[in-house]
């Protein structure tokens, strides 16, 4: 199935997924789960949601999605997933770059059948808070330069409250724990003339997500001071919160 869902997805102009035997896990007892229990659903009284199953198998993702079929054999399987639309648009995913394939024998319907689950994911690669700051500071300088902008200077003291500031936030970034920070900001930068400050704290599964905001791209000259700490978010998900604190600069004449 694994090979014949790749030959799809390439007619299909999409690229091949990679195998990924954690998910092949997940996939292969959910296919038990609703087989030795008799419902044929993406929600299991036990295991949950396909989110669920992969929370508990501590498997970081950033997309999830899953098929669910029974059938005589897997070529009839999969022309039956090719023929719903929800499962087409499942197979030909350009979000997912992985997938896992589980097949047991006996049907819910029919102990003749097979039944089938497919769990695709996008996962997460692994990045510390030093690689994935550094990271982000290259794509900083990368998309200002793409758009004719010198790097953004990294200012020692905006740094310094960067790390400082994201010390005191809570790990979901709360609107009051940002708030307290924006005026602890305000307050360390009294009396500076170098212009406007901006502060931006977001929640990501890795640096790659992380949303610039318009005027630290835009800005023909600023400084910035970035911070990042590891931290967990819903449902224990491995995470990284970001601090960005951006101020923009007035050129020399």
């Amino acid at each position: 199935m694994f090979e014949r869902l790749n030959r799809d997805r390439v007619a299909n102009g999409r690229a091949r997924l990679e195998w990924d035997p954690r998910l092949s896990d997940v996939a292969r007892h959910h296919s038990a789960d609703m087989r030795d229990h008799r419902f044929f659903e993406h929600e299991s009284p036990r295991t949950g949601s396909v989110d669920n199953r992969l929370d508990a198998a501590a498997y970081p993702f950033l997309t999830a999605r899953e098929n669910l079929s029974e059938a005589p054999d897997v070529e009839q399987s999969e022309d039956g997933l090719l023929e719903s639309p929800h499962h087409h648009e499942n197979i030909m995913a350009e979000d997912i770059t992985h997938v896992g394939i589980g097949i047991v024998e006996g049907g819910v319907r029919d102990p003749r059948n097979i039944t089938v689950t497919q769990v695709f994911a996008q996962p997460v690669k692994a990045e510390t808070p030093e690689r994935a700051l550094g990271g982000l500071l290259r794509r900083l300088d990368a998309e200002r330069a793409a758009s004719r902008r010198p790097p953004a200077r990294r200012d020692a003291r905006l740094m310094q409250l960067a790390a400082q500031q994201l010390a005191e936030l809570d790990q979901m970034g709360s609107p009051q724990s940002v708030e307290q920070a924006s005026r602890a900001i305000v307050a360390a930068l009294d009396g500076r003339q170098a212009g406007s400050a901006l502060l931006s704290v977001q929640l990501v599964p890795s640096s790659g997500k992380v949303a610039f905001p318009d005027v630290l791209l835009g800005a023909p000259t600023c400084s910035v001071g970035v911070a990042v700490r590891a931290v967990k978010a819903k449902q224990g998900r491995p995470a990284l919160q970001v601090l960005l604190l951006v101020e923009q600069t007035n050129p020399k004449r």
